[in-house]
């Protein structure tokens, strides 16, 4: 869900990291050299998604102590009891979706990573709300009722999906990601249409990250 979101941002943000992100239950398929060598974060606002508790059990299991961010619930509940390193995210009665930027940063807080943090609160500084309302009234304008279609590069993956998901959400909009260089290979080819299928694709709009 939206606890998801930061880990993208933060795979285009430090590209020299590796990292995995997993949304299911359990872990992904690591063996127990692997296991040992890798800081798992399990990330969930509420504390209560299940498969983020079933996560952190997993790795328990198998004599890993996880990482933790969220903002209360069972799953906080668990780390502050076994010890866990945790950041507590403040519950200040937002959704998961709105939290991206403070979950953000406390992953990077767990990463030790200060710099990147600091580039973060940067650019915060920068961002005015007016500006902020007039571009989006003019993309609202530009998609009428018409569906989004969110193309950028894979860098720029963990922003589409904060898009994305906003547009699902919050305006229970469908909208749809596309990553470039691939779609070049593929969907834009649908914008070729004929007049069999030009009723079809009119119904899109594209955003270009």
């Amino acid at each position: 869900g939206g606890s998801r979101l930061p880990a993208h941002l933060i795979r285009g943000l430090i590209p020299s990291l590796d990292t995995e992100i997993h949304a299911s239950y359990g872990l992904p398929h690591l063996n127990d050299n692997e296991i040992h060598r890798t800081h798992i974060i399990i990330c969930s606002f509420s504390g209560e998604t299940a498969e983020a508790i079933d996560a952190y059990q997993s790795a328990r299991r198998r004599g890993v102590v996880p990482s933790v961010i969220a903002s209360g619930g069972r799953l906080l509940s668990l780390a502050v009891a076994e010890g866990s390193p945790y950041v507590q995210i403040p519950d200040i009665g937002i959704q998961p979706r709105e939290a991206v930027i403070l979950q953000t940063i406390a992953h990077l807080a767990l990463l030790h990573k200060t710099n990147e943090i600091q580039m973060i609160r940067d650019g915060l500084d920068l961002l005015s709300s007016e500006t902020i309302e007039t571009e989006a009234k003019d993309v609202l304008t530009f998609l009428g009722d018409r569906i989004p279609l969110l193309y950028g590069p894979v860098e720029l993956e963990g922003l589409l999906r904060i898009f994305k998901v906003n547009f699902n959400e919050t305006s229970r909009r469908p909208s749809f990601i596309g990553l470039l260089p691939e779609v070049n290979h593929n969907e834009v080819e649908m914008f070729d249409g004929n007049e069999q299928t030009s009723s079809l694709t009119s119904k899109y709009a594209v955003l270009l990250f």
